[in-house]
């Protein structure tokens, strides 16, 4: 672009015409790239100019994108750094197995925390540097770059997606790469079901709100992601799935606002990618966000055989095996006065926006529940993050063999067992059946259909492995030692 002369500044002159018509003319000079850009053929190339390792086209300014084919930073991984020192120093403790798997996936966390750390600094300097020069350095600045305006800002590292088998470390791994971490920098961790849990919450509060008639749900969206950025860069999710539609629906535009705004995506999952949302409805929509994710995101599999959750020290006594609900009574009334000191308690409710949930018995943040009341009604992770709010330990009654034709119910169950997991409450079961013969589940060998069309209860049965596995370590010496956390997510509100 040909230079031009700018208008000449008099400070004798200076008054809010001068600056408004000087504003003006920069900001149209600013904007004269873009739209030039805008303009050329798809397959110019001045269109596809390259830049930080990432291609740059019309069609995705303002984004930013992977390099097409260029090699992984996470490829060869890293042998030092504070993530590998956290590893190696509680497998020498004891704390820890050596696992050749998880190693891998160590140094591979630690490129990650690298470049992080990295982002975060040129951020900072960034900013620093826009706030000493002040607006007229950030627009003069601006002309005279060579590069397109959508460059200036800084491209994020890759984030990473971990998925294996139930308890083969993934949520280990990830808490473990967030402890490398300095306390200054800016992270978010959280359960992915409670963290959509409160976006629909979010977008709950706008659909009531007298903008909602005037603004678009767009607005809304970027209203949340905005708040989440500024919170956090980084973000965390443990258990990434997708089991209904809503959530299926809001993902793409959600993840893409994220994305849009230089999110760093971390997530730990027993699924790759490609098997999300498989089987649901209008599948065929989701699988856009499976495509960004794979590009946003380095996928990486934890080939690990080993469940470790399975080799704790067992207390045992935490889930019993009814034969009828008079045997199932008797023995949650032992456990009860044995938790109680013999107390009665009192019957209370939860309610959950408008939900009323039953609680057959309170005492001190103990609570007894009947399967019925939890499990066969219209619930969600919502109410059951309430239960894992209010109660640090918990007594279940009544939990039936299951069929595929019940997958309602274990679905919830799944639900259940999962927030009191991550609310770290104790956990005590009496059931009809054995934890493992409690719902039908996928052979690990089996040949799973790649189509869209899955069997129905797929989804269940693949998650009800994580459930059962779950419910083991629940019973282990480590988890009962572990302090209940009542708040474990972060809040995301809207504005």
């Amino acid at each position: 672009y040909k230079s031009t002369t700018l208008p000449a500044f008099d400070p004798s002159r200076f008054g809010w015409m001068q600056l408004r018509r000087l504003s003006s003319q920069l900001a149209r000079r600013i904007s004269a790239p873009r739209r030039c850009i805008s303009r050329l053929k798809p397959h110019s190339k001045t269109c596809s100019t390259i830049f930080n390792g990432a291609r740059y086209n019309s069609s995705t300014a303002g984004h930013h994108h992977r390099p097409m084919h260029a090699p992984s930073h996470y490829d060869t991984g890293s042998n030092t750094g504070r993530v590998v020192d956290l590893y190696n120093s509680k497998v020498k403790s004891g704390e820890l197995r050596q696992d050749p798997k998880q190693e891998a996936t160590v140094r591979k966390l630690q490129v990650l925390a690298d470049l992080y750390l990295k982002y975060e600094e040129d951020i900072s300097k960034e900013a620093a540097t826009a706030k000493d020069s002040g607006i007229f350095g950030r627009l003069f600045s601006a002309i005279g770059a060579s590069q397109p305006v959508d460059q200036i800002s800084i491209p994020p590292p890759r984030g990473f997606y971990m998925y294996g088998d139930v308890g083969c470390g993934k949520t280990m791994l990830m808490d473990l790469f967030l402890e490398s971490l300095p306390h200054s920098s800016k992270k978010k961790r959280v359960h992915f079901n409670s963290f959509m849990q409160q976006f629909h919450l979010a977008m709950h509060r706008w659909r009531e709100t007298p903008q909602s008639r005037t603004e678009h749900s767009h607005t809304a969206i970027e209203k949340v992601t905005d708040q989440i950025i500024e919170d956090s860069k980084l973000l965390c999710f443990d258990e990434f799935q997708v089991t209904n539609i809503a959530d299926a629906m809001m993902m793409g535009r959600l993840f893409r606002g994220l994305w849009k705004r230089g999110a760093v995506v971390v997530a730990t999952s027993n699924r790759p990618p490609d098997d999300l949302y498989k089987g649901g409805l209008q599948r065929a929509l989701f699988v856009p966000f499976i495509h960004e994710l794979k590009d946003q995101c380095y996928v990486h599999y934890i080939n690990s055989e080993i469940d470790y959750r399975l080799t704790g020290e067992r207390v045992g006594d935490l889930f019993f095996v009814a034969s009828n609900p008079q045997q199932s009574e008797e023995r949650m009334r032992k456990v009860w006065n044995d938790l109680t000191e013999s107390r009665p308690g009192e019957p209370t409710e939860l309610n959950v926006n408008g939900r009323i949930i039953p609680v057959q018995l309170a005492f001190k943040g103990i609570a007894r529940f009947n399967f019925s009341d939890l499990c066969e009604k219209a619930l969600g992770a919502a109410d059951y993050a309430a239960v894992g709010h209010n109660f640090h330990t918990v007594l279940l009654s009544g939990v039936p063999k299951m069929s595929l034709d019940q997958k309602d119910s274990a679905r919830r169950f799944i639900t259940l067992v999962d927030e009191l997991y991550e609310h770290q409450v104790k956990l005590v079961v009496t059931a009809y059946a054995p934890a493992e013969d409690l719902f039908p589940r996928m052979d690990k060998n089996s040949k799973r259909v790649d189509s869209v069309l899955a069997q129905p209860g797929e989804e269940e049965m693949f998650a009800f492995s994580r459930t059962l596995s779950r419910i083991h370590e629940m019973q282990s010496t480590e988890y009962l030692q572990a302090k209940h956390k009542p708040n474990p997510h972060d809040a995301i509100t809207s504005t």
